[in-house]
């Protein structure tokens, strides 16, 4: 847009002869900014007040760039078209719209608003004071709130005690009860929403826990350690003294909008997990944090620890600094053998094992599935127990493989099958005779089976197959105990992860499995590993992890321990 602009001062305001100048832009632009093509020096004019273009269909047009707008041939407008004799007034200032030049698209001439016309305008200013309009302000504005407190106020209270249960108001154009509501209901509620009285048992009053309960009266409780606490959520729980408050609201905070309710602050669990008390005889140390980053305690995990005097197996919660931390599975797996980069010797030759070629996620997404013997073992740590016998044993308890032997080797015995055993060469001959097998025959059969039996026994659980993966007791001759294998399912007892969240990562980005040679080893990561990716502060550059990605307050009756649920 190619456009020459006069500027008119007061002294050549007369003649029309001003300083001169050309542009050539898209678009001339007025305002008070010193880098507009029209400066006007008026404090009451914009930076960028208002521009003055090629509309589409080739004609000028001008646009306000404030919600003031602008004055176009007297008339405060927004947006104008113009004409070669069109004027816009700004402030005091006009500026005229002339016949272009040749070769330029526009011609706008700027000058002063005469001060005959500046007064004409002052008389027509719009009132700027209700009393300049002659009006009782008392009067409009009881007026104005008689009508407020009447659609507002009255008429939702009259449907409140009329019946609260029918919505009488809800149903005509007049305000109801929702006028009082502060925001939209949480997804979860919607389905009673309409009904205030749900939740809002007293008028103005706020939303008593024991409203709550109504539905929610299998919510388990923070503190599980309290025998008052185990077991559903009631009153009495929420006014614990470790607690400062006495109502659910304190934390759920309805009427902010779709899962509003489960917008929870770090703020909220760091007003008390931010200076705990040291851990009595009675209670159990929590580490005090106030944030992810820098001040929460290192990870506890809990692990199964068979305990052989007293035969049971017992939890026990250690932190992953801990340096006497390790697991005793009873197991002997060394995962640096399975992980050979070059690959180990199975079934079908050199096989190359990754980490799921053991472990798989559950179907849920969150734990791992349990590995078993018979599908992730098997296949390459076969049972054989007899050369040249594809047989195998059962992956099963002491008796039940020494059983299995025992009617094996009688079978045996009994068909003759039995090689450079000169004590039952005549039975041997005599059943390939087709002779009759007698009491003596059976005798005979029964007695090698046992010793058979005995001898193969102490080769498996002393020597080979058993001993080599499971820790075996010898209690007396002939009399081994298998320790129980103990794995653990869930080591973060009071928190939650899911696999299936993680699954764009390598596994031993977490797990330093390629370098772990005994069973013994805990390859869960510790809080610094899980810190390179996750913060609790404003980095841009990791996950937004507040407390409750990991951490839940009321605790589900999964994680009640044995301790507790015998208190009930």
């Amino acid at each position: 847009m190619r456009s020459t602009v006069i500027q008119l001062t007061d002294a050549s305001q007369a003649t029309h002869v001003g300083q001169r100048s050309e542009h050539d832009l898209p678009y001339i632009s007025i305002g008070r900014g010193a880098d507009q093509p029209i400066q006007l020096p008026d404090l009451r004019v914009a930076l960028h007040h208002a521009r003055i273009s090629i509309a589409d269909n080739g004609k000028l047009q001008v646009e306000a760039r404030t919600i003031i707008g602008i004055r176009v041939n007297g008339k405060l407008l927004k947006q104008a078209s113009l004409e070669p004799g069109d004027y816009i007034d700004i402030s005091e200032y006009r500026i005229t719209i002339a016949p272009p030049e040749s070769g330029f698209d526009a011609q706008l001439i700027v000058e002063k608003i005469p001060s005959h016309e500046l007064e004409g305008q002052s008389a027509y200013t719009l009132p700027k004071s209700v009393s300049a309009l002659n009006i009782s302000k008392r009067k409009y504005s009881w007026s104005l709130f008689a009508i407020i407190f009447i659609l507002f106020f009255a008429l939702p209270m009259a449907n409140y005690y009329v019946d609260p249960k029918a919505p009488i108001l809800k149903d005509t154009p007049l305000p109801s009860d929702n006028a009082w509501s502060t925001g939209p209901l949480d997804s979860a509620h919607r389905s009673f929403g309409e009904t205030c009285t749900t939740c809002h048992e007293v008028p103005f009053q706020k939303v008593q826990a024991g409203a709550c309960l109504q539905c929610h009266n299998k919510i388990a409780t923070h503190l599980e350690e309290e025998p008052s606490t185990i077991g559903p959520l009631n009153n009495d729980d929420l006014k614990h003294s470790v607690f400062e408050f006495d109502d659910c609201s304190e934390c759920h905070r309805e009427h902010q909008g779709h899962q509003g309710m489960d917008i929870m602050p770090n703020s909220q669990c760091v007003n008390c997990h931010e200076e705990i008390p040291p851990p009595s005889e009675q209670s159990i140390a929590i580490g005090a944090f106030s944030n992810f980053d820098e001040e929460h305690p290192q990870f506890t995990v809990t692990t199964q620890k068979y305990v052989p005097s007293i035969n049971r197996i017992l939890s026990v919660s250690v932190a992953l600094d801990d340096p006497y931390l390790q697991e005793t599975s009873n197991l002997k797996f060394p995962h640096d053998l399975h992980l050979e980069n070059s690959g180990i010797r199975g079934p079908q030759g050199k096989e190359v094992l990754q980490c799921d070629s053991c472990h798989q996620v559950e179907p849920g997404g969150g734990k791992m599935k349990k590995v078993s013997f018979e599908q992730q073992c098997q296949s390459c740590h076969r049972l054989y127990f007899e050369p040249g016998v594809l047989r195998e044993l059962p992956h099963a308890d002491v008796e039940a493989v020494r059983y299995t032997l025992r009617e094996f080797y009688a079978n045996e015995a009994l068909n003759g099958n039995i090689k450079n055993e000169a004590d039952l060469g005549q039975l041997r001959r005599r059943r390939q005779n087709n002779q009759p097998t007698t009491q003596v025959d059976i005798n005979q059969a029964n007695q090698w089976a046992r010793k058979k039996e005995q001898t193969v026994s102490t080769e498996i659980f002393e020597n080979r197959l058993c001993i080599g993966c499971h820790i075996i007791d010898k209690k007396s001759d002939f009399e081994w105990s298998v320790r129980p294998v103990i794995t653990t399912n869930q080591w973060f007892k009071n928190s939650k992860f899911k696999h299936l969240d993680h699954q764009t990562e390598q596994c031993d980005s977490c797990h330093n499995a390629k370098k772990s040679s005994l069973s013994n080893d805990v390859l869960i990561p510790d809080i610094d590993n899980c810190r390179q990716c996750h913060s609790d502060s404003a980095d841009h550059q990791k996950v937004d992890t507040p407390c409750l990605a990991c951490h839940v307050f009321h605790k589900s009756e999964q994680w009640y321990t044995p301790q507790a649920q015998s208190k009930e």
